[in-house]
């Protein structure tokens, strides 16, 4: 088991003079649910570094990158609708450089359609919810709660 290997070597790096030079580093989403042993699980020791949403001059520079100039107003329209999530906030960048002949604002305007910009992510978090009933049943409390809502951590995360 990878996993159980990688956090073998977390716990030999503490004790053994030769694994003490090791680092590992390991880079993960929370997108992807695993079932893990909790005493086996390499995400659960180390240092945990939570990366930020992106700000809007973060997501002006990156667009700027990719090869496109957004007003102040296209940039909140993005923002508005994923937040500052790098992942999603990078994918229309890479659409508008594939065809030059469409604006951000058409883009995004059936982006969370079925064919959208965003279909593809929207279709994998509904599998996800259905392959988890305890999941869709956090999601249904969250999104029909007037107040903020405390999940278990396993669910949360």
């Amino acid at each position: 088991d990878f996993f159980g290997m990688l956090r073998a070597w977390h716990e030999d790096s503490k004790i053994l003079d030769n694994w003490k030079k090791l680092r590992l580093i390991v880079s993960h989403s929370t997108e992807v649910y695993i079932p893990l042993n909790i005493n086996y699980s390499p995400f659960n020791v180390g240092l945990t570094i939570q990366l930020p949403e992106f700000t809007p001059a973060q997501v002006a520079e990156l667009a700027r990158k990719y090869g496109h100039s957004l007003s102040q107003a296209e940039v909140s329209l993005l923002i508005n609708m994923v937040g500052g999530h790098p992942g999603l906030i990078k994918q229309p960048f890479i659409e508008l450089k594939k065809a030059n002949d469409i604006t951000l604002e058409h883009l995004l305007s059936n982006a969370t359609t079925d064919a959208g910009l965003y279909g593809n992510h929207l279709r994998k978090r509904w599998l996800e919810l259905e392959d988890n009933p305890m999941l869709m049943a956090a999601m249904r409390e969250v999104v029909h709660a007037t107040n903020g809502v405390q999940l278990e951590s396993k669910l949360a995360y």
